[in-house]
């Protein structure tokens, strides 16, 4: 039977579209077919429309917004409080602590569950470079609707020779950005959030500022205690109460004299896609069943080393201590800490990628005159063994290069800045191998 010839509905149809040959008795289905066409590309045309005109206004309100905000800080522009009221030039001082992290936007995934392990204030500092922006945007956008009475700070962080790129041809990003109310399920958010395509951005000659970003989140606190944890570190539960309710309460008379002391909880790193266990009880299950290991225990031991797991493992939960001993410092230690937001100095910016970047500010620590004083019963751990070998290819050179600036530039600088500290950071300062007090003295004076 004689068919009639395929039709194109319309050349100028938002989406073009072939309408399936009909037979010449059964045309009238072609005319319904033809109607609803052309319904369809009006509705189109119109969201189209809409489109247009609300990311032009999403985006040259952001643009205006980097640009009357953004402050010059050394070879990087910074935005505080993005999407936020606070103000950093107040320093609110309280009996409180501040959960201290950077991040590059397509990692901030891991923010998720920091933000239902702590309950305190957070400062977060993102590294933005190019169309990165847009990300930020979207990211802390649904953040804050999920979790619209927590107390988070987002401040932006990118080079003056990269600035923000607002082209906005990303559709799935920007009609997320139109239609979040509707669209988000907050239950999914780590997930959304993961989906941000990742670089190294050393691979397009931008070097991580890893430093810079601490700093700079760091300068947000506004709560007399901080800690400082990369974003995919997580603190254990009720690490912050547990801190507040049995180590600031029992406080001796002089206070001044408690300011210099990194309050350490041990950190650790866990099986991929194993859950974060709940307390201390639960990590040495964990422990035994090989799911969590001391951090950087294949990668780097002496990282983490003096926290002296096998130690703090010995100390039973039952005892009910806030303090489990005084640590001694050692070079390469890189411990996670509380400390006096006042009297914690800043890191230096001159490391970036990887390699020393925290190394070099626990050195000042120690000669600045802190002690360590390892918590009994909250830690911090970090999601994924850290294996040799999956490392990014750069990571030695990038090693090499801070480990030389380390020694050469920045060692020199901290003995002439504290000349009474008397070391260099380049020797452990041990007593013929043995630490100032034995684990047995303190602990029997801890039970006595």
């Amino acid at each position: 039977m004689k068919q009639s010839p395929c039709v194109l509905l319309s050349e100028q149809c938002a989406v073009s579209m072939i309408i399936t040959c009909f037979d010449i008795k059964s045309g009238y289905r072609y005319s319904v077919l033809v109607l609803v066409a052309l319904g369809l590309q009006t509705i189109i045309l119109s969201f189209y429309n809409y489109y247009e005109v609300k990311t032009n206004k999403i985006r040259d309100t952001l643009q205006q917004h980097i640009q009357d905000s953004s402050r010059i800080r050394g070879e990087y522009r910074v935005v505080y409080n993005f999407k936020s009221h606070s103000n950093t030039s107040q320093k609110l001082l309280q009996n409180d602590v501040t959960l201290v992290t950077q991040s590059s936007v397509n990692n901030l995934y891991h923010l998720i569950e920091t933000l239902q392990l702590w309950k305190g204030p957070i400062s977060v500092a993102l590294f933005v470079p190019g169309s990165s922006i847009i990300h930020a945007e979207l990211s802390v956008k649904f953040i804050k609707q999920c979790f619209p009475l927590r107390n988070v700070q987002f401040h932006l962080v990118y080079p003056e020779q990269h600035t923000p790129t607002f082209n906005g041809n990303n559709l799935e990003i920007w009609v997320g950005l139109i239609f979040a109310n509707d669209r988000l399920r907050c239950k999914d958010l780590a997930k959304t959030l993961s989906s941000i395509e990742g670089r190294n951005y050393a691979a397009w000659g931008i070097p991580y500022p890893q430093n810079t970003l601490r700093n700079v989140a760091k300068l947000a606190v506004r709560t007399e205690y901080l800690i400082v944890l990369d974003i995919d570190i997580m603190p254990s539960y009720g690490l912050r109460e547990n801190f507040l309710e049995n180590v600031l309460q029992k406080r001796g008379v002089n206070k001044t004299a408690e300011t210099k002391i990194a309050y350490i909880p041990p950190a650790f790193e866990l099986k991929m896609n194993e859950p974060m266990p709940g307390n201390k009880a639960l990590l040495l299950t964990a422990w035994k069943s090989n799911q969590i290991r001391p951090f950087h225990y294949e990668t780097c031991p002496s990282c983490h080393k003096p926290a002296r797991f096998d130690e703090w493992k010995a100390i039973s939960t039952n005892l009910n201590l806030s303090i489990a001993y005084e640590a001694e410092w050692q070079p390469s230690w890189e411990p996670f800490y509380i400390a006096h937001t006042s009297q914690t100095p800043d890191y230096d910016e001159r490391f970036k990628q990887y390699g020393y970047d925290r190394i070099s500010q626990n050195c000042e620590l120690r000669l600045c005159g802190f002690t360590f004083l390892v918590m009994a019963n909250s830690f911090v751990v970090h999601k994924g063994f850290k294996e040799r070998g999956k490392f990014h290819r750069e990571k030695e050179a990038e090693n090499k290069r801070n480990f030389n600036l380390f020694q050469n530039v920045f060692i020199p600088e901290m003995t002439a800045k504290y000349p009474r500290s008397g070391t260099d950071c380049l020797d452990s300062g041990r007593r013929k191998g043995k630490a100032k007090i034995t684990f047995r003295q303190h602990f029997n004076k801890l039970v006595s």
